[in-house]
């Protein structure tokens, strides 16, 4: 019985040496897709507060535009677009900036549109994953304007 005993005695540590790694790499995956998901957050943050800015100054697009980017300082490189218009109610038709106000027959709804993006780059490369992947917000609301 001592014998076998003997023969255990460095198993343990080999077992370590070869499970080290992979729960190294499952512990950065965790902390990758962690941060995948912070961003994803700031990005739908920040194009709320983009467009919350938008209901009050609809047509001000570099004002939502600097919304966008004030909310969104913890996302770098982060670009974003405005716009507004107006529609039907029913959506049948469409004026962009609402150059012309479209003939409807209930109502016409005022808007702004905000769209937040950016470019991700996992820190560890994974097999089917791609090295960078945009992520992209977008946040629409009525304006009473």
């Amino acid at each position: 019985m001592k014998r076998i005993l003997e023969q255990e005695q460095g198993s343990s540590l080999l077992e370590a040496a070869i499970l080290m790694p992979v729960l190294l790499f499952a512990l950065a995956g965790s902390v990758d897709f962690g941060h995948l998901f912070y961003l994803r957050m700031a990005l739908s943050s920040a194009a709320a507060a983009g467009a919350a800015y938008g209901t009050q100054h609809p047509s001000d697009t570099a004002g939502m535009i600097s919304a966008v980017q004030l909310d969104g300082s913890d996302v770098p490189n982060l670009t974003a677009a405005a716009s507004y218009g107006c529609e039907c109610a029913d959506g049948t038709l469409a004026s962009a900036a609402c150059t012309t106000v479209p003939t409807c027959p209930v109502n016409v709804i005022n808007y702004v549109d905000i769209q937040a993006s950016y470019n991700y780059s996992p820190l560890i490369a994974f097999v089917g994953i791609p090295s960078t992947f945009p992520l992209q917000e977008r946040a629409r609301m009525r304006t009473a304007h």
